[in-house]
């Protein structure tokens, strides 16, 4: 794509012009040893490429209360979720210590059913988000652990909100 030349206007002005050229007319020359105060570019600039629209920025892994790690993966732009909301959402819980998968799916809950970690870290998701929680034992199951979780295991959670109430 090739972009038109400026022209040197007699007021002096430079302009770009997307579909015409204009006439060119030279600027009288200025008097010899006087400065020159022509704001005008001697060579004309390429326009700037059209901006595509920037996603909103996701920081990195956040380490909160207790240990539990929040690092959001998408950000989601529908209902943002609030501390005890009912929840649905997707997901995937693995053993931190060697990736096995324990459960997944989808659930519908209250955040005050649901281990601290996920109480803690859900908070502030919108709807359509992902994220990722690293939740130590302290928060999640602790000693008692329970079936496909052995006692003292951190915890990591892939989720999707769906939807909030």
């Amino acid at each position: 794509m090739s972009y038109k030349t400026a022209k040197i206007l007699t007021a002096g002005a430079c302009a770009l012009l997307a579909a015409t050229a204009c006439e060119t007319k030279k600027a009288p020359s200025p008097a010899p040893g006087a400065a020159r105060t022509s704001t005008a570019p001697k060579t004309p600039e390429k326009p700037a490429a059209p901006a595509e629209p920037a996603a909103p920025a996701k920081p990195g892994p956040v380490t909160l209360a207790g240990g539990l790690v929040v690092e959001d993966l998408v950000i989601g732009t529908g209902a943002e979720c609030k501390p005890g909301a009912t929840v649905n959402m997707k997901y995937k819980g693995t053993l931190k210590s060697n990736g096995t998968e324990f459960q997944s799916g989808t659930i519908e809950y209250s955040l005050a059913d649901l281990i601290q970690g996920w109480q803690m870290g859900v908070p502030g998701m919108k709807v359509g988000g992902k994220r990722k929680l690293t939740v130590p034992s302290a928060l999640a199951y602790g000693a008692a652990g329970r079936p496909g979780i052995p006692p003292n295991a951190d915890l990591v959670f892939e989720i999707e909100l769906l939807g909030v109430k």
